[in-house]
């Protein structure tokens, strides 16, 4: 809100009206965290990508295992890939991979478990076919 200020009267008035609002908040964000339910379920909320969020996400929604993969593929990136690299390249690759995690759910994980099964299960059955010792019948006349 930009609010015109002429005169230092308005600047005093703006300036009480400011901490107003700020004291009136900080009542607000009191009783909020005034029982241990209310900590329990911001955090949870904050945790399953829940909550009050008003801006406009574009990402999906994740899960368990996107909020997992925001740790885990940096962390795995930086120790293999990038051993040797200097802060400024881990730390690139650290906001790269935290946005391509945004993208990893459970649904992604299973379809690309499902998809590598069905690989490893049609070279195995192949190889079966393959080793699987062949009986022929032999016709007596």
């Amino acid at each position: 809100m930009n609010t015109l200020i002429r005169n230092q009267s308005e600047l005093r008035a703006e300036i009480f009206r400011l901490q107003q609002v700020k004291f009136e908040k900080q009542i607000a964000l009191k009783q909020h965290f005034s029982s241990p339910g209310a900590v329990i379920s911001t955090v949870f909320g904050l945790l399953t990508g829940g909550g009050d969020s008003k801006s406009d996400d574009k990402e999906p929604k994740q899960d368990w295992v996107g909020f997992l993969s925001r740790f885990i593929i940096p962390v795995v990136l930086n120790k293999t890939l990038f051993r040797g690299s200097g802060f400024l390249m881990k730390a690139l690759v650290g906001i790269a991979s935290q946005k391509a995690s945004s993208y990893v759910s459970t649904d992604t994980v299973t379809g690309i478990w499902d998809k590598a099964k069905g690989v490893l299960g049609g070279l195995l059955s192949k190889k079966e076919k393959k080793t699987a010792p062949s009986f022929k019948k032999i016709k007596k006349d």
